[in-house]
């Protein structure tokens, strides 16, 4: 179409892996404009033998009854055996509507249906949820706070400690991933292996061996210290 280009090319896929052919066909696509953006949804299925997936729909989606084709997206999956599972994602914290009646806010919800009937559902950061006049989720089970000190030299017992923005109850916390805001040089992703109360208004995570040491902040002199992948001040989440 105008002001597009399409282009063609062979590529060769990773050799280390058995059965991977010597080379692929990719497709290229530039898309000229302005104000342009592109959404590209895929479907994953391992398989052996006979797929599994015999349909996959687009679920339109809608923000303050606008429709939203790129922050958001809904499918539904209709599987051979019967089964149809409908997921929700979604990049920001906004609220969604769907064309056929549903809404949610977070990050993904999976609910499996066979004969209309509702009989598994999975969220991952789910803040509210309803299927088809349903609500399956309406809690915010998301822990927000603000980082106030760290365990500062190499240690095979690591410790974050934290101030939240609501009540938490610590014991709830334990088998949790805090995400905490870095520079994106590396991700924030610890493992909480235990939570207890530190001070008036903070807490003390447990997070074991894993350190928060990145480096030297000069390798030919170690006396001028550590780089750290996190800083006092930084923004948390723990999903719960």
């Amino acid at each position: 179409s105008d002001g597009s280009e399409v282009s063609l090319a062979q590529g060769s896929p990773p050799a280390n892996k058995p059965g991977n052919p010597k080379e692929f066909t990719y497709m290229i696509v530039r898309s000229r404009g302005e104000d342009i953006q592109s959404c590209f949804t895929a479907v994953l299925e391992g398989f052996e033998n006979q797929k599994d997936v015999v349909k996959v729909e687009n679920i339109p989606v809608f923000h303050e009854g606008v429709m939203e084709d790129f922050a958001a997206k809904a499918l539904r999956i209709t599987l051979a055996s019967g089964r149809v599972d409908t997921v929700f994602n979604a990049m920001d914290n906004r609220a969604y509507t769907t064309e056929d009646g549903s809404a949610f806010q977070g990050f993904t919800a999976v609910i499996s249906q066979k004969n209309d009937d509702i009989y598994q559902i999975f969220f991952h950061d789910m803040d509210f949820c309803s299927f088809k006049g349903r609500v399956l989720c309406s809690q915010n089970p998301t822990v927000y706070g603000v980082v106030t000190d760290f365990t500062k030299e190499p240690d095979i017992k690591n410790r974050i400690e934290v101030e939240f923005d609501q009540i938490v109850d610590p014991s709830s916390l334990a088998g949790k991933y805090i995400d905490i805001e870095t520079d994106k040089i590396r991700n924030g992703f610890y493992e909480i292996l235990s939570a207890e109360k530190a001070g008036e208004e903070t807490f003390s995570l447990d997070i074991g061996d894993c350190t928060l040491i990145r480096g030297y902040k000069d390798p030919l002199d170690f006396d001028k210290g550590y780089l750290y992948n996190i800083k006092e001040g930084a923004r948390i989440r723990i999903p719960m």
